[in-house]
């Protein structure tokens, strides 16, 4: 039997929709691989759906509803809710949050910083020195975080 991850549908409108989902459709006696193939996505779309990691897509309400008639057209009406919430993030990055929602890929500029996997050891160190001042003195590893990097490179 899989694992069951307990959902809290009080903690945002993503965890709602995802908690009425798994209801809806355990009640229906489908697994998210049926309803998955009911509405024309992933076993694994429909999983992230309804632990509130992917926010829905207005059409991927609109099959949910077809595909659960016992519904009521409940996730149409919910969607708006997931889709208007701004999850915690701040004001500014709103417009990055609608981005990811819509993008197949992100590219960002960063005029500041040099990404880590590009950057040099004295570049690192620079920044770690400046982080750790303004840490208050903590020390910082840049042997490990390195080590870190060449293995995921």
């Amino acid at each position: 039997m899989p694992l069951v991850r307990e959902l809290d549908p009080g903690s945002s409108p993503l965890a709602f929709f995802g908690a009425e989902l798994r209801r809806a459709r355990s009640a229906a006696g489908l697994s998210q691989e049926q309803l998955g193939q009911r509405v024309g996505y992933s076993a694994a779309q429909v999983g992230k759906v309804e632990t509130g990691e992917r926010a829905p897509s207005q059409d991927f309400a609109k099959r949910c509803d077809q595909a659960l008639p016992d519904a009521n057209g409940l996730f149409v009406r919910i969607c708006a809710l997931t889709q208007r919430w701004d999850g915690g993030y701040p004001s500014w990055f709103a417009e990055w949050v609608e981005a990811e929602r819509r993008a197949v890929s992100l590219c960002c500029w960063e005029p500041l910083l040099v990404p880590g996997l590009v950057q040099t050891a004295d570049y690192a160190h620079a920044l770690f020195e400046a982080w750790r001042t303004a840490a208050g003195g903590r020390r910082v590893s840049l042997s490990r975080r390195r080590h870190r990097q060449s293995r995921a490179a």
